[in-house]
């Protein structure tokens, strides 16, 4: 879809969730980001216990929570999210 990127959340040896989101708001050891289509190249560290928010390319909201007993981390390059939990 236009304007939207790919999202993929795994946790350890499963995926949780894959789709296409229009913005994802992520909770890191700095604060909090937010992440749509075109964005920069992105590396960061997730907080433990933190959220990540998605507006899904359909338009409805979806938030996971980051449980990784030392947080996670996620990457953002050619217009796809992966979310490591």
């Amino acid at each position: 879809m236009e304007n939207c990127f790919v999202i993929n959340i795994a946790e350890y040896d499963k995926s949780i969730f894959k789709g296409e989101a229009k913005s994802a708001i992520l909770t890191s050891e700095d604060g909090e980001f937010s992440i749509t289509k075109d964005h920069i190249p992105t590396i960061a560290v997730l907080k433990k216990n933190g959220k990540v928010v998605c507006e899904l390319a359909d338009g409805n909201k979806k938030e996971f929570l980051i449980n990784a007993t030392d947080g996670g981390f996620c990457i953002f390059e050619k217009n796809t999210l992966n979310i490591f939990a």
